[in-house]
C-alpha cells in the first residue's frame, strides 16, 4: 500500500505532481485545528500525516455509507445517551 505524504505549512494551499502513486499537498490550518490534530496524533502515537490520512479515510467511509444507505448517524455515549451526528454535504 502506497502512503501519501502531507506537508504541514502555514502558507497557502498547493497541489504538487504525483510521485510514486502518492500525491503531496500543503494544507493551511488555523492554529487551534493544527493543535487538535497534533494532540490526536500524539495520543495515538502516530505522525500528523497519518492522523490526516485516517481522518480523511474515516470521513470518506461515513459519507459513502450515508450516500448508499441513507439515514442518519447515531452515536451512543458511555452513559447511554444518544445523539445524531450531522455532516456537511
Amino acid at each position: 500500500m502506497t502512503k501519501s505524504k502531507i506537508t504541514q505549512s502555514f502558507e497557502g494551499d498547493s497541489l504538487s505532481p504525483s510521485v510514486g502513486g502518492s500525491q503531496r499537498i500543503t494544507v493551511t490550518l488555523d492554529l487551534s485545528s493544527y493543535e487538535k490534530l497534533a494532540e490526536i496524533a500524539q495520543e495515538k502515537n502516530m505522525s500528523i500525516s497519518e492522523a490526516v490520512r485516517r481522518s480523511i479515510r474515516r470521513d470518506m467511509f461515513i459519507q459513502s455509507l450515508l450516500r448508499e444507505k441513507g439515514g442518519k448517524l447515531l452515536m451512543e455515549s458511555s452513559n447511554g445517551k444518544e445523539a445524531y451526528i450531522f455532516f456537511d454535504e
